[in-house]
């Protein structure tokens, strides 16, 4: 867990690419992707699912739900090693 201020420090670019988790991230094509992984992102919750770029940032929320956390952690797993560098 870091503060604002020690996040900072991971920043390359003086743009970031919001990642939500939601289907519209499907409507982004090939050439846009591109141009997001030139920046920093920043994924949250399910934008794991969408491979084209593995985010600078990410972080997802506890859901009261535990049946879904359960889901969550076994979905993430198969991603993690790609996500060792991120913050």
């Amino acid at each position: 867990v870091y503060s604002l201020d020690e996040a900072r420090q991971f920043v390359t670019s003086d743009t970031v690419f919001i990642l939500g988790g939601g289907p519209s991230l499907n409507l982004l094509n090939s050439e846009m992707w591109v141009e997001i992984r030139k920046h920093d992102s920043f994924g949250i919750n399910w934008s794991f699912l969408k491979t084209e770029v593995v985010p600078t940032f990410y972080q997802t929320e506890i859901n009261v739900d535990k049946e879904i956390n359960e889901i969550y952690l076994r979905e993430f797993s198969k991603y993690r090693n790609d996500y060792r560098s991120t913050v």
